[in-house]
């Protein structure tokens, strides 16, 4: 029987995003990302999902930004990889892993419009750095689901164009600071998932209406984003 294996640069290994698994919410002068508002619903059916599960409109917005402790945001404690990054990333490479996609969390980099957080770039070359040292290959996203609080609460998140070039901004300063630490760079997660959810996709908050006008509001936010794709290169 011939044996098969695997080509010498073949990479292997596993994906997460930073509002998943860093927690940490609070820590470093962190913002607050429109992930930090999802809140656990312990009676949710998933085979019975409506809309209200998977967005957010201007009524139920703003209720949960006034929410008085009555709800559990998961995604503020995540596993806590923030801190527990060293320990976590040798478990990856005991697995076996090579490589490593995951995402950089822009509320962390960018806590408030034109504000830049060094305490928090330190912070994530250190972990970029050990997966370095371990021969762990990055593969980096610069958004997942997780857009700053003040994009969406200034700029209703992409479905403004203005949100363009505030992304532009926080990509830069992105690849400025890790270039020497990633090869392998992604620019959106499943950006498809915006015509599914304004506020997961865009960053958005919808009024509560008719389904087909805001589609073609999402829409038009893609087809402004890829006119100025650009910046990719």
């Amino acid at each position: 029987m011939k044996k098969l294996t695997f080509p010498s640069k073949f990479l292997l290994g596993g994906a997460a995003s930073a509002s998943q698994y860093e927690g940490a919410f609070d820590a470093d002068d962190k913002g607050l990302s429109i992930a930090d508002f999802k809140f656990y619903d312990p009676n949710l059916d998933r085979k019975k999902i409506n809309i209200d599960a998977i967005e957010f409109f201007e009524d139920s917005f703003a209720e949960v930004l006034q929410n008085t402790g009555d709800k559990i945001f998961a995604y503020r404690w995540g596993i806590d990889f923030y801190n527990r990054y060293e320990e976590d990333i040798k478990h990856f490479k005991a697995v076996g892993m090579n490589c490593f996609r995951t995402s950089i969390a822009w509320s962390r980099i960018m806590p408030e419009e034109g504000v830049i957080n060094q305490k928090v770039i330190t912070h994530y070359k250190k972990i970029f750095q050990v997966c370095k040292d371990n021969g762990i290959e990055l593969v980096l996203t610069l958004s997942h689901y997780d857009y700053p609080l003040w994009l969406t609460q200034k700029y209703n998140g992409f479905l403004n164009p203005t949100a363009i070039d505030k992304f532009l901004e926080y990509a830069k300063v992105v690849f400025t600071e890790f270039k020497s630490y990633c090869t392998y760079w992604l620019g959106f997660n499943e950006i498809n998932v915006t015509s599914h959810s304004a506020y997961t996709g865009a960053g958005g908050v919808l009024p509560r209406g008719d389904r087909k006008i805001n589609k073609c509001i999402i829409k038009q936010y893609i087809i402004s984003l890829w006119h100025k794709q650009k910046w990719w290169n």
